[in-house]
C-alpha cells in the first residue's frame, strides 16, 4: 500500500501576527500615509480573504490527478508547512474531500524537512505496518519535499516547471526521472505506469 502525499508550503510561526506585520509593511513601503488602525483592519481582512477559493487556484492538473489517484483506491493525504487556515482553504477549492488526513507543521509543531513530520503521517495514514519505502511523497520544493522525504525513507517526486539541468546543478540529489513539470505531466506518467488507456486528442482529463 502506498501513501500519496500532497505538499504546500509556509513557515511554521504564530502565522496571524506575522501575516498582520507583511501586510502592513508591504502598504508601508509605498512611502504613503496610512493610518495604524487602518492597516490592522485591512490585514485582518486579508487574512480572512486568503480563506477563500478568492486568492488561491489549483495548480495545472491537480484535481485530474487527484481525481486519477482516488480511482485507484490509494490513501491520500497532506503533510504541509502550512498554517491552521489550510483545512478552510482545501475545503473552498472542493480538494478537501481528495485527503484521509491533513498534518498541518503549525498545529503539530514540526515542519519539514524533519523526519518527524514524516513519521507522523504513517501515524495518521492508519495503515497498519506501513512502511516509509511504500509511501510517495510529491512536493514542489526540492530541499522540504524531496530530500525531506527521501532522507526519511519515503519515495519521491517534484513537480517544478524549472529547467531540469538548472535544478540538478543546484540539487545533485535529484533523481531526474522523478521530476515532473506540472501535476498533469505527473498524471500522464502514472496512467502509462499502470498500463491504462491514455486520452485521446479529443478527451480532457481535469485540471
Amino acid at each position: 500500500m502506498i501513501i500519496f502525499i500532497w505538499t504546500c508550503y509556509n513557515r511554521l510561526s504564530s502565522f496571524s501576527p506575522w501575516w498582520t506585520t507583511v501586510a502592513k509593511e508591504t502598504f508601508k513601503a509605498s512611502k504613503l500615509p496610512f493610518d495604524e488602525n487602518k492597516l490592522d483592519k485591512v490585514a485582518a481582512h486579508l487574512l480572512e480573504m486568503y480563506k477563500t477559493s478568492a486568492c488561491w487556484q489549483h495548480c495545472y492538473g491537480i484535481p485530474g490527478l487527484l481525481t486519477y489517484i482516488k480511482s485507484k483506491n490509494i490513501p491520500v493525504g497532506i503533510i504541509s508547512n502550512f498554517d491552521s487556515r489550510l483545512e478552510t482553504i482545501l475545503t473552498n477549492l472542493r480538494l478537501r474531500d481528495y485527503f484521509k488526513f491533513i498534518i498541518g507543521s503549525y498545529e503539530v509543531g514540526i515542519e519539514k524537512p524533519s523526519k518527524e513530520i514524516f513519521d507522523l503521517a504513517l501515524e495518521r495514514s492508519e495503515q497498519k505496518g506501513i512502511q516509509p519505502s511504500e509511501c510517495l511523497h510529491i512536493g514542489d520544493k526540492p530541499s522540504l519535499d524531496y530530500q525531506g522525504a527521501t532522507q526519511a525513507g519515503w519515495n519521491a517526486f517534484l513537480i517544478n516547471d524549472k529547467n531540469i539541468k538548472d535544478l540538478k546543478e543546484k540539487y545533485d540529489f535529484l533523481d531526474p526521472d522523478h521530476v515532473y513539470g506540472s501535476a498533469y505531466q505527473l498524471h500522464i506518467a502514472l496512467m502509462k505506469s499502470s498500463g491504462d488507456q491514455l486520452p485521446t486528442p479529443v478527451q480532457e482529463i481535469p485540471t
